[in-house]
């Protein structure tokens, strides 16, 4: 968000038409989220508890009896606010986790990320394979939508029961990915991560993968016109949805980070300044979303915690090392040889995330026993005592 208000600023005084920049983060949700008041509009059967949105009911803790109740199922939830859909970048990135009551036999359907014209529920008798998106008056007709699914279920259409798509008019998608592919299952019952991105200068849409925990990868590159597609203000947000005959599974979202950058609409005639500010904005992008990205994945972690807080002191460069190797209250300071044996060697197994300013690694240290989150940052030509800060560490649980 500093970024984002740095940029906002810089533009506000460039003589340029600039709309200002638009991000949430959300690394839970409570009860709250979904009232009058609230940032989020639930509706059909999507329902917040214990910090997370289930989209479809979960019968363990919604204890239904009757299994007729967990089928056809719909719930959806968006952001409040509308945003720019274009000229625009955007990024999202949430956590999700599809399951099933070990009791049913059958996954069904999937979930879909959208970006959608207005900001209703989806529409009536849209459950099933329609995925909360469609229904059969609205099936491949120009409906000025955008989905990415997460799908769980092989219709005649799909490729597998475990695939993403890209979907505009109809729910048979524009283009899919296989998720096999790059070792992800949505049905194996463990969080997986997913971020989008939508590049305007390269009309390019990309999308992200792994288990929770893993390096992301690219699991399929889509070229569209966004202004073709939505209009240009959308409403973002979740759909899911259950089938009949059995097809089950709750979708439920972890966290969610969005921002969308609009751009400005260049000419031919915009000459240096114009391309100068691109190439501005074409780097910064990247670091903004890098920034959400490392915040949504690791701020949960950095809540378990449980270092003692260090009294503020105003320090000299000099003092700083000795202070801090002496005062009985200061964090734990490691080596280099430490917090390389704990990430064994920076490895890649045990990388968590990348970021606009250096890499994330998880590290486990023996004494005492702890596991952290070691960022090590990247370009940095500080010397001395300062460059102990090339590496910041945080501590993500005790043993």
């Amino acid at each position: 968000m500093f970024f984002l208000l740095i940029l906002s600023s810089f533009f506000h005084h460039s003589t340029l038409n600039f709309i200002e920049p638009v991000s949430f983060s959300f690394s839970s949700f409570d009860a709250g989220s979904c009232s009058t008041a609230g940032e989020l509009v639930c509706s059909g059967t999507a329902a917040i508890s214990n910090g997370y949105i289930d989209l479809t009911p979960d019968p363990q803790k919604d204890n239904f009896t009757e299994p007729s109740a967990l089928m056809r199922n719909v719930g959806r939830v968006m952001y409040k606010t509308p945003m720019i859909a274009w000229p625009a970048n955007f990024m999202t990135a949430f956590t999700v986790l599809i399951s099933r009551d070990p009791n049913w036999t059958n996954f069904g359907d999937g979930m879909a990320f959208f970006l959608a014209q207005h900001g209703g529920p989806s529409p009536p008798s849209s459950h099933g394979g329609f995925l909360g998106l469609f229904n059969g008056s609205t099936e491949g007709k120009t409906f000025n939508q955008l989905a990415v699914e997460l799908d769980t279920y092989m219709n005649e259409f799909d490729p597998n029961a475990n695939h993403v798509g890209v979907d505009t008019n109809s729910i048979i998608s524009d283009a899919t990915a296989d998720l096999d592919a790059i070792g992800v299952d949505l049905k194996l019952g463990r969080q997986v991560k997913i971020k989008i991105e939508y590049d305007s200068w390269r009309n390019n849409l990309e999308i992200f993968a792994a288990y929770y925990g893993d390096p992301l990868k690219s699991i399929l590159n889509h070229s569209m016109v966004m202004s073709g597609t939505v209009p240009r203000p959308v409403y973002v947000g979740f759909t899911g949805s259950t089938g009949p005959g059995g097809s089950f599974e709750t979708h439920r979202i972890i966290n969610w980070a969005f921002a969308t950058y609009p751009v400005l609409n260049y000419s031919h005639n915009d000459g240096p300044e114009g391309d100068k500010t691109k190439k501005i904005l074409i780097i910064i992008f990247p670091i903004v979303t890098g920034a959400l990205i490392l915040v949504i994945f690791l701020l949960p972690l950095i809540r378990s915690c449980k270092w003692p807080r260090k009294k503020e002191r105003k320090l000299s460069r000099e003092g700083i090392e000795s202070l801090s190797r002496s005062a009985a209250n200061a964090p734990k300071m490691f080596t280099f040889k430490e917090l390389s044996k704990a990430t064994h060697s920076f490895s890649k197994e045990n990388l968590l995330g990348v970021g606009g300013f250096g890499s994330v690694y998880r590290g486990d240290i023996s004494d005492p026993p702890l596991t952290i989150a070691v960022k090590r940052i990247s370009a940095t030509s500080r010397q001395g005592v300062f460059h102990l800060f090339a590496f910041h560490v945080i501590c993500i649980s005790n043993h």
